[in-house]
């Protein structure tokens, strides 16, 4: 904790507001039985091509339900200007509103795994103190790892599998993810300083990205879902249901098939991106030739040039 952070608990279950740098950040309301549970997030309101996170994350909530666990001090963490609560009408009166909120909230598989689902809108402001309770929450109920979900419009055909990569505080999480071996600096998000505090504090953190065809990122994609869920899955060996997200995959594949066939400039764009995607794999196929394997093709280069 920063110096000035402070605690107000009640009561023997307890509900709890966390103070962080002067600002209230989250309430305890439930403490249900967890054992080496695993935190699943995705806050709309950054990249999310498809809608691909939406729909992994919803399909998990569907499936698992959960119990809410905590809540967050919306009223400092969002900018209503700018994500505006939804007035509900009915003839003419105004019979509720519906503000956006983060939530935390705790689901069991069928094999009995426990899982934390951070669901809402993305924090306008106060990240570094929104992280920290973050972090807070994981120490709190156990937690060694957080794992979270996104996407992203890429140079990708839809006639090949999506093979996802991801952002790490770990080596070894990011290799057993995949991840991509470049030097990049983009734009961050919340799960971005979530990973970082995480990483500060000896919880593992990643998220998992699913690259989504860019012709298709404005349109529902239910197989980056996929992609995200069977990555989640090899992660964590949590039990879901991934065939409904499936159907609904193969349904919009063979939409853009037809979208595709149709225009003869469509087809060769999609040509040049399965060539394109084709090619990077023959590449990453290729075994990397150790230094002395390189010194000595280059000797014989120099022998051949005599």
């Amino acid at each position: 904790m920063n110096e000035g952070d402070s605690h107000t608990c009640v009561g023997l279950l307890g509900w709890c507001w966390q103070k962080l740098q002067g600002v209230f950040v989250y309430e305890i309301v439930s403490r249900p039985s967890m054992n080496d549970p695993v935190l699943v997030m995705h806050l709309r309101g950054w990249i999310d091509a498809g809608s691909s996170a939406d729909l992994a994350m919803d399909s998990l909530t569907g499936q698992l339900g959960g119990v809410l666990v905590a809540t967050f001090d919306d009223d400092d963490l969002i900018d209503y200007r700018s994500r505006r609560p939804t007035m509900h009408l009915d003839d003419g009166l105004l019979t509720k509103l519906s503000w956006p909120s983060v939530e935390l909230k705790h689901a069991t598989d069928p094999l009995g795994n426990d899982l934390l689902f951070l669901t809402g809108t993305e924090p306008d402001r106060h990240w570094k103190g929104f992280a920290s309770a973050i972090v807070d929450l994981c120490h709190s109920f156990g937690v060694t790892r957080i794992v979270g979900l996104g996407a992203f419009p890429a140079p990708a055909p839809h006639t090949r599998p999506t093979k996802v990569v991801c952002t790490a505080s770990s080596r070894h999480l990011a290799d057993r993810i995949g991840h991509n071996s470049v030097k990049m600096e983009v734009p961050a998000g919340v799960h971005a300083a979530v990973e970082a505090a995480a990483a500060a504090d000896d919880v593992e953190a990643a998220t998992i990205w699913a690259p989504i065809p860019h012709y298709a990122s404005t349109m529902d994609y239910p197989a980056g879902a996929v992609a995200l869920i069977e990555a989640l899955v090899r992660l964590t060996n949590i039990n879901v249901d991934v065939q409904p997200l499936r159907d609904a995959a193969q349904a919009t594949l063979d939409r853009l098939n037809e979208l595709v066939q149709a225009n003869p400039q469509h087809v060769k764009m999609l040509q040049a991106l399965e060539q394109h995607v084709d090619d990077l794999a023959a590449t990453r196929d290729t075994p990397v030739p150790t230094g002395d394997e390189l010194a000595a093709q280059f000797q014989q280069f120099l022998d051949e040039l005599g």
